[in-house]
């Protein structure tokens, strides 16, 4: 009897709160509160995104966070980190971040003024990177997309649905 109850429980919620099956959170935070964020994140988790001294001097920074839940619990997080600087530590940091890539980027798309870029990166399970800049706003963004349910690499055929639906950029801008 309960296993049924459960199931049918599950049944129910997955009928409510049905988006293309997915349970989609999304947290924003800037200013001083995103740093505080942000910094708790990168202490808590292990992925590539830089560590707080390696940004540099950032007018702004903001830090998001998307969760994308199947009804099976399954399903994929996105953190992302957006950093404001001036014109100067914008150029800086460009070509700091340029000198550091690795052979492995590839150009994924532009998308809202930002050129993204992913690379791969491996611990526990799989990961995608992004990178991106926006020249016009002085923007940087770093992100780490992680997703549950895949074991090897996989192909990313439409990188803007990717960045929108998968990555929450729909929420970011």
């Amino acid at each position: 009897i309960f296993t049924t109850i459960v199931l049918a429980g599950f049944f129910i919620m997955t009928m409510i709160f049905r988006y293309e099956g997915r349970f989609p959170t999304y947290a924003a935070y800037s200013g001083q509160e995103g740093l505080s964020r942000y910094e708790s994140y990168v202490g808590t988790y292990v992925d590539p995104l830089p560590e707080l001294e390696d940004l540099g001097q950032p007018a702004d920074v903001e830090f998001h966070h998307f969760a994308n839940r199947s009804a099976a619990l399954l399903g994929s997080d996105c953190s992302t980190l957006i950093c404001t600087y001036s014109p100067e530590d914008y150029a800086a940091m460009t070509e700091n971040l340029e000198s550091n890539a690795s052979a492995d980027w590839n150009t994924l798309c532009t998308l809202d003024g930002f050129a993204f870029r992913w690379s791969w990166f491996e611990d526990y399970n799989i990961n995608i990177l992004l990178t991106a800049t926006n020249d016009e706003t002085h923007e940087i963004l770093w992100a780490c997309y992680d997703y549950y349910d895949v074991d090897e690499l996989i192909d990313i055929p439409d990188p803007e649905r990717f960045l929108l639906e998968d990555c929450g950029w729909k929420y970011i801008r």
